[in-house]
């Protein structure tokens, strides 16, 4: 399969060895959590930090100030002329990273990690590239470009009427509040614009519909009235001036808000944009990160003023993805951004698009969807996909629970008397039921299980009211753990691409981790012993794989380790996605062959000699410095080396990643409801079971 291409040089990535795994590794620019940004949400635009963004997009935040997603949210984007609304499909949490403070000319100043774009006179450049007194970089202006046609930019104010005590949504004004100063007691107003409709859905003039609503009680049960909580008067021309009755609609709420909202997007808030010279750029701190994921074309936001880019690996995931799944492997991808939806969809030329494809000088391309099916372990943006506490095992359930070693040796206990009893421990409910048991007849089982510690299982009842009010107590099914047959399906000569939506899952990073390696344990567990294929059976992305090691304990590492040798011949491949290779242990790294590793930058010696490593573990390229040409990759590009036909890796290439044949970028996903299959069966992670090791 052909993922990139180098001048006229091709490079493939064979489907025989896409079970011998692989790495998609590469860094990603993110930004302070107190940045200011522009927002725009039904109608109206607002300024918040990415911090508090993030916490309301992602629903996070209190109830009341959650924003509802059905709704679109747009930020400041620059067009190649102008910087317009543009739409955003995410707000994701980038962990802590070091970031340095980059002031202008012109006062403005923002926080960002080193390997964050910005928009410059020479284009983008990454903030360790740009230079103090001589880079000059993009600014927002922040105002509106005047129609010929507005005579003001001042805020329309709709015209009340008062005095109309009787009608049924009268507001309440007081002399102060009413737009009349001689008004000097409390008045009824209502909107004029709702009253002319209404006059005219009674089939009334103005005049006699205000007479009725001053002196005719009487007559107030037979009209007509729209409820301003529920509706809204929408002015077709939008010029809150023009109140003829032709130009009135009655609109739900919500159709009134995604209808501005759409407009906005267009009329409001453009601005021509400017370049403000460097002046200074100094180390802060390690702070929480933030990045924001624009929909195609204009992939980039105005943060603090300043026009930065959006980062991501995606592109390459849903491009080798999507390959797969033309020769007939099925894939599962954990998404964890939210952008990967589009590979459902057929894909659309763009300006980026056309020009790589010239770059590339290929004639042929065609843009194509593909069978997709959505899985979400909370059931909304896809089928379910859960397991049992049962299937998932003490050792895992340790690291979700965050146990210490005391906690952990109750746990295994609770879950052999579990076994021995044979009680099925599928959820919350039966969790708590099983350790209030315990810690109630502690005595009847301390003969044969040992001491039960009443402490150590009060703790673990603590952890698991913190798992629920994190929200991922909803891994844990009461019908029983999900199929992983489900996911070798294929149809039509095409394997189904399966998506795990991980936008919400990865709010807890290690919950996150642990499902996904409960995921691979069953797929060990449960397929056959089938050697080398010809081509693999499924092949695995993990997204966000450091998460996977961080702070794990040895033996839960040896037990990964062991899992990504064996899981080999059981026909299923895996890949590695993350940011640094170097957050992956050396034993692993090593079976990772098929390797494309984007730009990446070094800001800490760890992270020097990360680079160092990944550079001497490629097949030497005489005519490429691979450590320098690491850290000047540019967007698109990548560094690739695959196994051949006899499994020995390729030499190392620079190389352009092809596009893909599918929509980039997200969408809109309806849930299909799927069946339980609980099967009695080992799991992977059992501490006794060695997987034939």
């Amino acid at each position: 399969m052909l993922i990139a291409k180098n001048n006229n040089k091709q490079i493939h990535l064979l489907s025989e060895m896409c079970n011998r795994h692989g790495l998609i590794a590469g860094s990603t620019g993110c930004l302070s959590g107190n940045t200011i940004i522009n927002f725009h949400r039904t109608g109206r635009g607002f300024k918040t930090t990415l911090k508090k963004a993030y916490k309301r997009f992602n629903q996070k935040d209190r109830i009341s100030y959650n924003w509802n997603r059905d709704y679109s949210t747009n930020v400041r984007s620059f067009n190649g002329n102008t910087i317009q609304l543009h739409k955003i499909s995410n707000i994701v949490y980038s962990g802590k990273k070091p970031v340095y403070s980059i002031t202008l000319e012109n006062g403005f100043t923002i926080k960002a990690t080193l390997d964050h774009k910005i928009m410059t006179t020479d284009g983008w450049c990454c903030v360790e590239r740009l230079k103090e007194g001589t880079s000059k970089v993009m600014c927002d202006t922040l105002k509106p470009i005047k129609s010929k046609s507005t005579k003001s930019s001042k805020k329309i104010i709709d015209k009340e009427v008062y005095g109309l005590p009787l009608h049924p949504f009268h507001k309440i004004r007081s002399y102060k509040q009413s737009r009349y100063p001689y008004t000097k007691r409390k008045t009824y107003a209502v909107m004029l614009h709702r009253l002319i409709y209404e006059a005219f859905i009674n089939d009334l003039s103005l005049e006699e519909f205000i007479s009725i609503l001053k002196k005719q009680p009487d007559r107030i049960k037979t009209l007509k009235f729209t409820d301003p909580v529920k509706t809204h008067i929408h002015h077709k021309d939008f010029n809150h001036y023009n109140n003829d009755i032709t130009n009135l609609e009655c609109l739900s709420i919500s159709e009134h808000q995604k209808l501005h909202s759409r407009m906005n997007k267009f009329n409001f808030n453009q601005g021509i944009p400017y370049y403000s010279k460097v002046t200074s750029i100094e180390y802060v701190d390690v702070e929480d990160t933030y990045d924001i994921i624009c929909e195609d074309p204009y992939r980039n936001f105005v943060a603090n003023g300043i026009v930065v880019h959006n980062s991501g690996k995606s592109v390459s995931l849903q491009v080798i993805a999507e390959h797969f799944s033309k020769i007939g492997v099925p894939v599962f991808i954990s998404d964890v951004k939210g952008d990967l939806r589009g590979i459902g969809y057929k894909g659309n030329i763009t300006n980026k698009i056309a020009q790589r494809l010239s770059q590339l000088e290929i004639t042929d391309f065609k843009f194509e969807d593909n069978l997709v099916q959505h899985w979400d372990v909370f059931g909304k943006t896809g089928s379910p996909m859960r397991t049992t506490f049962s299937r998932i095992s003490p050792l895992l359930l340790t690291r979700v629970l965050d146990l210490t070693n005391a906690q952990e040796g109750s746990l295994y206990q609770l879950f052999r008397i579990a076994t021995d009893y044979k009680i099925n421990v599928n959820d919350i409910t039966d969790l708590n039921s099983i350790i209030n048991t315990l810690i109630d007849n502690a005595e009847s089982f301390e003969e044969q299980y040992g001491k039960i510690s009443k402490q150590s299982f009060s703790a673990i009842q603590r952890s698991i009211l913190i798992l629920q009010e994190s929200g991922s107590s909803a891994l844990f099914s009461k019908e029983g753990a999900f199929d992983v047959s489900k996911l070798l399906s294929i149809e039509n000569g095409k394997g189904i691409i399966n998506i795990l939506d991980a936008t919400k899952l990865i709010h807890t990073p290690r919950v996150y981790a642990i499902f996904l390696l409960w995921l691979l344990g069953e797929l060990y567990t449960t397929l056959p012993e089938v050697g080398d294929l010809n081509k693999p059976k499924l092949v695995f992305f993990f997204d966000e794989a450091h998460l996977l090691f961080d702070d794990a304990p040895k033996i839960l590492v040896n037990k990964i380790e062991q899992l990504v040798k064996l899981i080999r011949s059981k026909g299923v491949g895996i890949f590695f996605v993350t940011q640094n290779p170097g957050d992956i242990p050396d034993d692993i790294l090593g079976q990772l062959g098929n390797r494309i590793i984007h730009s990446m930058r070094a800001f800490t010696p760890k992270e020097q000699k990360a680079i160092r490593t990944i550079a001497q573990t490629f097949r030497s390229n005489s005519s490429l410095d691979v450590e320098s040409e690491i850290m000047k990759l540019g967007v698109g590009e990548a560094l690739i080396s695959v196994l051949d036909h006899n499994g020995v890796p390729t030499i190392v290439e620079k190389g352009l990643i092809v596009p893909p044949h599918s929509q980039i970028g997200i969408q809109n996903v309806i849930v299909a409801e799927t069946g339980y299959i609980n099967k009695d069966i080992n799991s992977f992670w059992d501490i006794n079971n060695v997987g034939g090791a």
